[in-house]
């Protein structure tokens, strides 16, 4: 036992740990931050949260034509930002028109819809590199890059002309 009766020696930590300490565990993969372009969107999912400082907006689960992941958030209510709000209803309005809806907009309307996007990448110190989504516009007025990459690979590709069929 060590000096205090109520303290735990290493070996009868690593007994209540079961040898977590010593398990190797793989790190999570890192996420995937798209090249700089236009894209074609589909909304996949959608979550109204609050936040921690007493606000709320929403987080829409995006996927690119090649199938990875963007995501974005929209505020809906913030306790120091007006601004912020107001930025928040002005995407839900464009996001809207661009998906060809008008009127009193419910955000679950933008399920299964695709939309056109331009995402930037953009660093910070916390997140590091993500990919953030500048503009939405109907398909219609963007390339959409995933398209692109993945017809690019496939032309890139080589042939196997000379194998017997």
């Amino acid at each position: 036992m060590s000096e205090n009766d109520n303290d735990l020696s290493q070996d009868e930590i690593n007994d209540l740990l079961g040898g977590l300490a010593e398990k190797q565990y793989a790190e999570a993969p890192a996420k995937k931050v798209l090249p700089a372009g236009g894209y074609h969107l589909k909304v996949t999912s959608l979550e109204i949260k609050k936040t921690k400082v007493g606000g709320a907006g929403i987080r829409f689960g995006l996927v690119t034509t090649a199938g990875d992941q963007v995501s974005e958030w929209i505020n809906l209510r913030h306790p120091t930002s007006p601004k912020a709000v107001e930025i928040g209803h002005e995407t839900l309005q464009r996001m809207g028109a661009c998906l060809g809806l008008t009127g009193n907009l419910d955000p679950r309307q933008f399920l299964d819809l695709t939309i056109g996007a331009i995402v930037e990448i953009e660093e910070s110190p916390t997140h590091g590199k993500q990919n953030r989504i500048k503009k939405y516009c109907r398909t219609s007025e963007v390339s959409d890059s995933a398209s692109a990459v993945v017809a690019a690979a496939e032309v890139a590709a080589p042939s196997n002309r000379w194998s017997k069929k």
